[in-house]
């Protein structure tokens, strides 16, 4: 007991126990092998407790979509559209499903704005986002909404909307990718600007008013930028604020999201249309940003925040699970009183911080590829390993994984740490039929934080419980017994809601250790 006592005190740097066993304790051993191994790790190669404005950006793309062909009937307008999807863009013997009536103006008077929402997968929580532009004050705009060839109920939830600005267009073949369906839309385009909202992003109401008076400036912008903030995950305080700028020079370093900017229509003809990631080495939106600056497209920022982004590759496995309970969170804050003081506060604690204007653009050079691809489809769950039956029960140890802000991506000696997310996820691609018993090593530096753990499978809460807490290498460790129901035929995914206690983390040289899991196994339980 004294001996792994002091492994504690050596191994944590703190407590009375320091002292009395630092010189006791060898070099080598289990020790040794812990601290070489933190030795190896990179201070930001947590992906979670890293997450500086590079990890920022490279999460902020929309999570949608891209065709091969487009299924519509569509304007004979943009000759770049139309090499980059070939000859069935402008197929006319396919069909484009509208919306209850057909969008607001004429041929000869079309709208100031097409916005474009691109979609896969959101089902009805699509419906926080499509609201905050259908409340937009400014109402001379046309919304389509571009599904990636969706096969679930998203089309019945936008058809639930009677308005008819807004219309609905399904692709007929998926890619994965936002540049498909943001290319239809521009091609089925009727607006002189062209704007776009990720499906889980949300409007202020004066998003579009902000954007038109930028481009009824005197020598009018090609691109208008409006401010954004880019929220944590589960209340986490913080986040990156970017989109405000006075100098046309931030486009060749600054990376802006979609879903805060807009452009001319004729812009896509100067500089293509969106690209695909397989011959890519940036994200696609990035890339786009990048033609115009190149192209020398004039960029001018609104000079206020008028957007919500909740990006997916910050919420691990978002696409297992879709979720709006943040968007519809975040309509009802907008119309509550002192919305604006907290927008103006968030706004200078990103000053505070450091993650004001810092979400920079990406080193081409430092990515193969399709790389930035691959890895967001991974965070977002989009890449997954395939449900199988549980059988007679399975056991899970942790290896090399991208969990976005949950979990550092490599595990240290078998134990994946918790990173920023209080909430982390757990994915098991296990089916069963019935209860199923979860049995889950824990670690933590604090003796304290190892008491009823919080969690919730699939949504449904529960409680593991600890058994025998022993002193160990990382402090403490339990195991924690939990009954479970795992999905029938797909994949489920377990939360942990961590108390203030579990979430406590110790210094341990450049690193903060806390709440980490170990081996997991699943059994059947009997009727």
């Amino acid at each position: 007991m004294c001996e792994s006592s002091g492994f504690v005190a050596l191994a944590w740097g703190f407590g009375r126990f320091a002292g009395q066993f630092r010189a006791a304790v060898p070099a080598t051993g289990a020790f040794t092998r812990l601290r070489g191994a933190l030795a190896r790790q990179k201070p930001g190669g947590d992906s979670a407790a890293g997450c500086g404005a590079h990890r920022a950006r490279l999460a902020s793309g929309v999570a949608t979509c891209l065709p091969g062909q487009v299924s519509g009937s569509l304007p004979a307008r943009h000759s770049g559209l139309r090499q980059a999807a070939g000859r069935d863009l402008m197929a006319t013997d396919t069909k484009v499903e509208h919306l209850a009536g057909q969008p607001i103006g004429s041929p000869d008077q079309p709208p100031r704005f097409t916005v474009i929402m691109p979609t896969w997968g959101r089902g009805r929580h699509i419906l926080p986002s499509i609201r905050s532009v259908l409340q937009q004050g400014m109402r001379d705009f046309e919304l389509l909404v571009i599904g990636d060839a969706c096969t679930d109920d998203t089309e019945a939830a936008v058809q639930s909307i009677d308005d008819p600005r807004l219309r609905w267009l399904n692709l007929p073949r998926r890619a994965g990718v936002q540049s498909g369906p943001n290319n239809a839309g521009i091609a089925a385009a009727r607006g002189r600007y062209i704007a776009y909202l990720g499906h889980d992003d949300i409007w202020e109401p004066t998003h579009l008013e902000a954007l038109a008076e930028v481009f009824a400036q005197d020598n009018a912008p090609d691109f208008g930028i409006s401010g954004i903030i880019l929220h944590w995950p589960n209340g986490l305080p913080g986040g990156h604020v970017t989109g405000i700028f006075k100098d046309d020079g931030v486009k060749h370093t600054h990376f802006f999201p979609p879903s805060c900017f807009a452009h001319r229509r004729e812009v896509i003809d100067r500089i293509g249309p969106w690209r695909m990631p397989g011959e890519l080495r940036t994200p696609v939106d990035e890339d786009l940003l990048r033609r115009a600056a190149a192209a020398d497209l004039r960029f001018a920022s609104t000079g206020r925040i008028t957007v919500h982004k909740f990006t997916a590759t910050h919420r691990y496995l978002s696409y297992v699970r879709q979720e709006s309970d943040e968007q519809t969170a975040m309509l009802a804050a907008m119309s509550a009183p002192g919305h604006a003081e907290r927008v103006t506060g968030q706004v200078a604690r990103a000053k505070r911080d450091g993650t004001f204007m810092r979400v920079m653009q990406s080193d081409p050079t430092k990515q193969k590829t399709g790389q930035i691809a691959q890895m967001n489809a991974r965070r977002r769950g989009l890449s997954v390993p395939p449900v199988q039956p549980l059988g007679r029960g399975a056991v899970l140890r942790q290896r090399r994984q991208d969990c976005a802000l949950d979990w550092w991506t490599r595990p240290i000696l078998g134990i994946r740490l918790q990173g920023r997310n209080p909430w982390p996820r757990l994915l098991l691609p296990f089916s069963a039929v019935g209860p199923v018993r979860l049995v889950l090593r824990v670690v933590h530096p604090e003796r304290e934080a190892l008491g009823p753990l919080q969690l919730a499978c699939n949504g449904v809460p529960g409680t593991a419980r600890p058994g025998r807490i022993r002193p160990g290498l990382w402090g403490w460790t339990t195991l924690y017994t939990a009954r479970i129901d795992l999905a029938a035929e797909a994949h489920t995914i377990v939360e942990f809601r961590l108390d203030a206690a579990q979430q406590v983390k110790r210094e341990y040289g450049r690193f903060h250790l806390g709440f980490g899991i170990g081996q997991i196994r699943l059994s059947p339980l009997g009727d």
